[in-house]
């Protein structure tokens, strides 16, 4: 059960994180007269993160899968011509840019092994305690 759960943990975060992906992948901004596409990059970065990082909350696999195949439908819908007309991935350049690079990114990082988890660094120690039980003051 265990497992299932993060498999639906992985595909709810993956689709929302993908569909606010899918529309920073489109950001760019001028600079002395360049556009300069910065969206690819970051968007790429926020989904391989956020599938990392529930890997290794899990430490299982399959949250990685959910976010991938999250993306996949995700970014295939934003592909898809509304009835009014509207896209939510232009054909364009960085749009391409972020499919191949979002699948090859996402592809590497659910099939990568799993970090180990994080110590907690605040956790006191526990110390053997100095007096026996046998001893009477």
């Amino acid at each position: 059960m265990k497992k299932l759960w993060a498999l639906f943990v992985g595909i709810v975060v993956g689709a929302a994180v993908s569909i606010c992906a899918g529309f920073v992948q489109g950001d760019r901004s001028f600079v002395l007269g360049h556009k300069i596409y910065y969206g690819v990059p970051l968007a790429v970065a926020i989904v391989v993160g956020v599938l990392v990082w529930l890997n290794r909350f899990f430490q299982s696999r399959l949250p990685g899968v959910g976010i991938l195949l999250a993306w996949v439908l995700v970014t295939w819908q934003l592909s898809i011509e509304t009835f009014s007309g509207d896209l939510g991935l232009m054909p364009a350049v960085n749009a391409n840019g972020y499919l191949i690079a979002g699948s090859l990114c996402l592809g590497v990082a659910a099939a990568a092994p799993i970090f180990r988890p994080l110590q907690n660094e605040f956790v006191q120690p526990r110390y053997q305690s100095l007096q026996h039980g046998d001893e009477s003051e």
